[in-house]
Formats: structure tokens, sequence, C-alpha cells
């Protein structure tokens, strides 16, 4: 019950309105959900919900970019347009096709009638393979953004924590996918696509620096990173397909529209079930960025994860242009092309965890890597739409076993040499990926005109298997945690009205080097003090 001597501001509003307040009041401090703020697979839940569909949003514009970019510029005489069927086959329609005739009056009555100008299925343009370079253009921009705002990230997130961030990153999110359904233009695009660089680095920086504060035993976190990685699968496996499919039923605005209504749903989970304040509580000040960039394994790393992504960051523009021009596939198959490497990234980051925990993470990134550049290799082999399959398929399990692998070996690398923040470090890792998905399509784009799609294949397949015996040089650091005698450091996690509550974890000192620190191993448990511990 909100009290009656409070501002006056609460008491001028309408009572219906005071009533309203005072019911959520006691839902949001209700025991279910202080219940649910407080336990971490909460948390892990919400960060792999908004992985899922920023990975969704990243591509569900790949089927569409390329032909409605194209459309946008040569318009047709005789437009495609989606119109309602006629009176005598209403008898003969569909569950389906009453639904998505749902969607297509939701597109015309926001945004006017729907008139796709895509080319039909049997015919696609010799110039198509000009769209390259502005495609290409246009995915980068999202990565390019993250390579600005990645340290930024970082930094927030070791001086106020990961809340805050990850919330402003899904608002940013929803922001850029109502835009996508209002574009009408290239610049429109390009703007939403780089609001959502915006979001992605938000949300995945405080999003991994959460998992890696609240799961401390190194076994534990290997795993749970994985599944949560396995989200950026799901997301990958499920928007591809949405976007060809709905755009080519229901028009352009349609998938991004339903992305909106889910994101707008996380918001309303987050704003209820997040902690109030997630971060560390190691009371010592952060490492400086500048000199995780110096440590050769923190670099040996962020490269491993760069080299292996680049392939996919480079086929995303330009493979669905190829395979127009070469294997005039239809428009539903260039949003299934992506699948199986989908398949095979999730199958990779939720199986391969903690084998690679057990095996030795640099064996299996290795092992990882090779895979990667040979089934590279076997993709410029292709010359039917199934002959991709294997291929990516295999490139999606090799690059999802090392980033499972690595990157909790990041969180292992600031513990062990550093101080336990995980902000910067996980700012670096995204900023490697940035760097493969920014300036990758951004050169791809255009070298592909010149030298061609398959050369250009070859030449990262040849990138990833030099690089192979590079990760030998992480032995020394890919080691067993020793256990010692166990001591407590805590993981804070403050929620509204909590009396400043911490979340403690059993700890074992280790010493590399002659100095102190400390590793987080067992799980949270509630301090039975009202008071924050030093």
């Amino acid at each position: 019950m909100l009290p009656e001597s409070s501002s006056t501001s609460v008491m001028i509003l309408p009572p219906s309105i005071y009533q309203k307040l005072e019911r959520f009041h006691k839902l949001y401090y209700s025991q279910a959900l202080v219940d649910l703020r407080i336990n971490r697979w909460t948390v892990v839940v919400l960060v792999y919900t908004a992985l899922v569909l920023d990975n969704i949003l990243l591509t569900v514009v790949v089927p569409i970019v390329p032909d409605y970019l194209y459309s946008m510029e040569h318009p047709t005489p005789t437009h495609l347009a989606l119109k309602s069927p006629q009176p005598q086959a209403l008898t003969n329609v569909t569950k389906v096709g009453a639904v998505l005739g749902i969607f297509r009056n939701i597109n015309e009555s926001l945004f006017g009638e729907v008139t796709k100008e895509h080319l039909p299925n049997e015919h696609i343009p010799e110039d198509i393979i000009e769209e390259n370079g502005k495609v290409g253009a246009l995915f980068a921009s999202k990565a390019l953004v993250q390579l600005v705002i990645n340290p930024c990230v970082g930094s927030i997130t070791n001086y106020y924590g990961y809340s805050v961030p990850f919330i402003f990153g899904t608002v940013t999110l929803f922001i850029s996918s109502m835009i996508f359904s209002c574009g009408r233009s290239y610049l429109v695009l390009l703007l939403a696509r780089m609001l959502h660089g915006v979001a992605s680095s938000f949300i995945s920086v405080a999003g991994m620096g959460t998992i890696a504060v609240l799961f401390t035993q190194d076994d534990q976190r290997s795993q749970v990173m994985g599944h949560v990685l396995g989200g950026i699968a799901l997301g990958v496996m499920v928007g591809y397909p949405f976007g060809g499919l709905l755009y080519d039923q229901v028009g352009a605005a349609t998938p991004f529209l339903l992305i909106s209504l889910a994101i707008a749903g996380l918001l309303l989970a987050q704003a209820l079930l997040f902690p109030f304040v997630v971060t560390s509580c190691t009371g010592e000040r952060a490492t400086a960025m500048v000199n995780l960039l110096s440590d050769k394994y923190i670099i040996l790393v962020a490269t491993a994860i760069c080299i292996s992504t680049s392939v996919m960051a480079m086929l995303e523009p330009c493979l669905p242009i190829w395979l127009m021009d070469n294997i005039h596939p239809k428009k539903w198959q260039l949003g299934t092309v992506f699948i199986p490497d989908s398949l095979g990234y999730m199958i990779g980051t939720n199986c391969f965890a903690v084998i690679s925990l057990k095996v030795g993470r640099y064996k299996v990134a290795l092992l990882s890597l090779l895979l990667v550049g040979l089934c590279c290799l076997g993709v410029t082999y292709a010359h039917q739409m199934l002959d991709l399959v294997l291929p990516h398929f295999g490139l999606g399990l090799g690059i999802g076993i090392i980033d499972s692998s690595l990157m909790p070996l990041l969180a292992m690398l600031v513990e062990t040499r550093h101080v336990a923040e995980y902000g910067s470090v996980y700012a670096i890792a995204q900023t490697a990926v940035a760097i493969a998905y920014g300036i990758g399509p951004l050169i791809g784009g255009y070298v592909v005109k010149y030298i061609g799609f398959k050369a250009l294949m070859r030449f990262l397949a040849f990138l990833n298997l030099v690089y192979c015996p590079v990760l030998l040089f992480l032995r020394p650091v890919d080691t067993s945690c020793p256990v010692g005698d166990r001591s407590k450091q805590q993981a804070q996690v403050l929620l509204p009205g909590s009396g400043g509550k911490c979340y403690q974890t059993e700890t074992s000192p280790v010493q590399p080097g002659g100095q102190e620190f400390s590793y987080a191993y067992t799980r949270l448990y509630h301090s039975d003090t009202e008071e924050m511990l030093d």
C-alpha cells in the first residue's frame, strides 16, 4: 500500500490511475516475482531471449535486402501487388492463408497498399550482382558501429554494472526493429541497421558479463555460456527463413513488426524480473582495456574468433547474390540456405563447451578452425542448393565450437592475469566479431566483383587453415584451475527495496606470478545479513 502522505504529484493523479499504480507496486514486490529476481537462472533466460531476438533481427534482413533494394531502384511497370483473394476462392482459403491475409491487412493499414516490386522467381536480372556493394555496406554498418561502441560499453559496465546497459540495449533493439518496418529508402534502412549495432553492443557485452559474474565455477560457466550462445544460433536459424517466407508472402514490414512485438514483451519481462544491479564486488579497479589489449593470449583468442567469424560475415551478403547469379534458386530457398550452419552452431555451442574443458580448449578450437577452413573450400564446389548443406553445417559447427571454447577462456584469462571484471574483455571479443562483420562484408562485397566469389572463399579458407597452428600458443594458459582453501568473494546483485542485500560466492585463492587473485567457484547463496558485505 502506498502511503497517503506521498508526494503531491502522486495524489493529484486520477483515482483509477492511482489504484493501478498501487496494484503494480504490489505485483512488483510480490514474493513470487522477488523469488524469480533473485534466481540467477531467470537472468540466463532473459539474456538468452535477448540474444535470440537480436540475431533474428540480424539475419531476417539477409534474404530481404538484396531483392528489396533492387526493387526500390528498378521499379517495374507492373507491380506484383498483393491483393485479397476473389470471393469465389474464399472457400478454398486455408487457415494459414487466412493468417497471412490478416498480416497483409495490417501492412496495408499501417503503411499503405503493399506493392511488392521484387522480381518474380523465374526472372533474376543479370545486373543483380551490382547490388553486392550496397548490400555489403548496409550489412557492415552495424558492425562498424559496434567497433566504436564496444569499448565504451565495456567501460560503462565496469563502472555501472550490467543491468542498465542490458535493458538500454533491448530498448534500442526495439527502436531499430520499428524503423526497419517503416523503411522505404536505403538511408532509413542504414539508420536502422546502425541503431541495431548499438543495441547489439549493449546486449552482448552486458549479457555475457552478467553470466560470467553469476556463474563463476569454470565448468558450470562453460556449460551455461554454451547454452546462452546457443541463443545466437536459434535466432539465426529462425531469422533467415522467417524473413524469406514472410517477405515472399506478406511484404517487408510484417517480419519487423512481429519482432518488435516480441521485443516489447521481453522489455516487460526485464522490467519485472531483471535484477536492479548486477556487478562484481572485487574491490579492485578494473583493468584498463589498453592493458588487456597488451595481453598476447587475449589477442590470440580474439583473432581466432575474428578469423572464423569472417567466413559467415562474407557469406551473408555475397552468397545470396552468387546463388541468384549461378544456381537461380527460388526466393524462399534464399532464406533456408543458412539453416544448416545455424543448426551446426547450435550443436557446437550446446554440446561441446564441457567437452572442450575436459579435452583442452586450445585443441578443440584448433580442430574446429581446421573444419571451418575445409568447409569454406567446400562451398565453392556447390552446383545446386543441396550441395551447400554439408559445408554450411560444418561451418556452423566449427564456429559454434570455437565460440563455446574460447569465450569462457577469456573470463579465465581475466581472472588469472588481471582483475575479475568482465565487461572490457567481452567488449574486446565482440569487437573482434564486429571487425569480421564490419570490414568483411564492406570489402568482400566489392572484392567479389573483381576476383569472384569462389576466389574470395578460397582465400578465407587459406586464412583459417594458416591460423590453426597459432592456437598452440594458448597451451600454457589453458589449464584447469587449482582448487585450494576456500575463501569468500561476492557478486553484487541488488534488488529495489532489498536493503542492499548481496549474493556471495565461495572462492578459491590462486596466486599466479606471486600476486593474489581469487576465483569464484560455487553457486550464489543469499547473505544472512541485510547490510552490504565488505
